[in-house]
């Protein structure tokens, strides 16, 4: 699902979904097709930190990290 977020002025995509691909899906003994989605619980953390970039929350920037109230 994609929202707008006015904040941000842009659209965003809350909850991913897709197909498996055969690859990932092989190693199981799947042979049939697999739809996966999620809620993108990072996004809605974004939009309460403003962030723009998702990369934030994932890397390890020590000073962003020592900045941010909800790290500590």
């Amino acid at each position: 699902a994609t929202v707008y977020v006015p904040k941000l002025k842009r659209w965003m995509e809350l909850c991913g979904m897709g197909m498996f691909r055969p690859e990932v899906l092989a190693p199981m003994g799947i042979k049939h097709p697999v739809l996966a989605w999620g809620g993108g619980l990072e996004r809605i953390a974004m939009l309460q930190l403003g962030l723009d970039d998702i990369r934030l929350l994932y890397g390890n920037r020590l000073s962003w990290i020592r900045r941010t109230p909800v790290c500590r």
